[in-house]
């Protein structure tokens, strides 16, 4: 008899264990996704000044930045080397528009050169939106099914 009670105290104890470790493991995976759409919206924010400004200040390229570095520990390195990219192509952006501020005399073919330069960086920046539905979107997924196990 008490080898039976032994036996439904340890099995039990075992399922308590078993389902804690499966409400640790739920929230450790909630826990992931709400850390990745932090960052993913911070991204969307700044890029969406930058495109509407065609510039992003100071304070918001820093955000950009370590929004980059919270990202490079969340996502996988598909993601972390398009935002360096991005992080590349804003640092352009942020240069030609300083650049602009400045009188030059330039001749004509200079002017067309910096014009198709500065809309290819901004052709690059505009398809953010685009690119980081592809690339976010796989790490986003919650793949935990529902139910007893």
């Amino acid at each position: 008899m008490t080898a039976w009670i032994a036996l439904l105290v340890s099995i039990a104890v075992a399922l308590v264990g078993f389902f804690s470790w499966r409400t640790a493991h739920q929230k450790m995976i909630l826990d992931i996704f709400e850390k990745r759409f932090a960052v993913y919206e911070d991204l969307i924010q700044l890029m969406s000044v930058q495109i509407r400004e065609s510039y992003l200040r100071d304070e918001d390229f820093h955000k950009f930045v370590r929004a980059l570095d919270r990202a490079k520990f969340l996502f996988g390195r598909d993601v972390s080397d398009y935002l360096h990219r991005v992080q590349e192509d804003l640092a352009e952006a942020r240069r030609v528009e300083r650049d602009d501020r400045i009188p030059r005399n330039e001749n004509a073919h200079e002017v067309e050169r910096d014009l198709e330069r500065y809309t290819a960086l901004h052709g690059r920046l505009a398809k953010f939106y685009a690119d980081a539905d592809l690339l976010f979107v796989p790490y986003m997924k919650i793949h935990q099914r529902s139910g007893f196990y």
